[in-house]
């Protein structure tokens, strides 16, 4: 829903419509509503022109910050920290060492609670 919010709030600062974002980068008008509303996600390429058009990274279009240039150096710290961790070859649970599919079953929960997180907000 992240992104829903952050596209209206970018949109309404621009005090351009649904139609003619829609326009300027190739989508319906229908198609940004369901991205506002978030019943819908913008794919890869889409995100791209979106952050191109408002002139923003995709971490902030995608909420990972709030700074519209990008990750600040302390936070982009804090998600190498998880990366580094986890691509370790050796990570004991109970003294059994996960497999990959076990560590990204840990980072999909870790986004699951993410996303929780957000929407009690």
């Amino acid at each position: 829903m992240f992104i829903g919010n952050r596209l209206k709030e970018l949109r309404n600062k621009k005090s351009i419509t649904q139609e003619e974002l829609g326009k300027t980068i190739g989508l319906s008008k229908q198609t940004i509503s369901t991205y506002e509303l978030g019943t819908r996600e913008p794919d890869n390429d889409t995100l791209l022109k979106l952050a191109d058009f408002f002139a923003v990274s995709l971490d902030y279009l995608l909420g990972r910050t709030d700074n519209p240039e990008g990750l600040t150096e302390e936070e982009e710290q804090k998600h190498i920290e998880l990366d580094e961790v986890l691509s370790h070859k050796k990570i004991l649970f109970y003294g059994e060492p996960l497999s990959l599919e076990e560590k990204e079953a840990v980072v999909n929960v870790l986004k699951i609670i993410k996303q929780k997180d957000k929407e009690k907000k």
